[in-house]
């Protein structure tokens, strides 16, 4: 697994306009003012992408955008165990520093 790069939130950009969580992304960032204050709140937020993906069919999406920090191709994604998914999303965030990554997106979903 890699580190999140710029190409990352541009991606996670276009995931949350497609799947209509603007202002749940734009929320979140304005209240944290640290780390920890989005992985408290992230759950909600990450819950709420899984969500609003199997209601818009956005799984594809979803897999597209985690391919590529996971180094695998969307097709390995949708075939991942689900442990493994979300151990490697806790490894995500544990090894990134989720706070200006989400501040980034959050302000490239205001235009």
């Amino acid at each position: 697994m890699r580190k999140l790069k710029t190409a990352d939130v541009f991606a996670a950009t276009r995931l949350i306009k497609k799947l209509g969580l603007k202002e749940e992304a734009k929320a979140i960032a304005g209240k944290a003012n640290e780390v920890q204050d989005i992985w408290s709140m992230g759950f909600d937020f990450v819950w709420g992408i899984f969500d609003r993906a199997t209601d818009t069919h956005g799984e594809a999406l979803l897999c597209e955008f985690l391919a590529g920090p996971f180094e695998k191709t969307p097709e390995e994604m949708a075939d991942m165990e689900v442990s493994e998914l979300m151990a490697g999303v806790k490894q995500l965030a544990e090894e990134n520093d989720l706070l200006p990554f989400f501040k980034n997106v959050a302000k490239l979903t205001t235009r």
